[in-house]
């Protein structure tokens, strides 16, 4: 995903806003389906958990994690970008 904003459990998406499983709301439509799902934590639990199950990495060497991106050295990383050398990362 890139330059997306305010977007849930989507994929492949370009340019999006306001976006729950690749499938698009309006603003007060999305608002009120995000605060059903934070009302959820065990739901939310689960679909990341099995994140862990895709194993993507591209352009990485020497990596431990999912969707981790030209990178290296990185032992239990997730959606890690351009990183060096780090442990236990998310969102970098």
């Amino acid at each position: 995903m890139v330059g997306c904003e305010e977007c849930l459990f989507c994929s492949s998406l370009d340019n999006k806003k306001y976006y729950i499983y690749n499938k698009e709301y309006t603003k007060e439509e999305y608002i009120q389906q995000k605060n059903n799902y934070l009302q959820q934590k065990e739901y939310f639990d689960s679909w990341f958990l099995a994140l862990k199950n895709t194993e993507i990495t591209i352009g990485s060497d020497n990596v431990a994690g999912n969707f981790i991106i030209n990178s290296e050295n990185i032992s239990n990383g997730f959606y890690v970008y351009d990183i060096k050398d780090a442990k236990n990362v998310i969102l970098v």
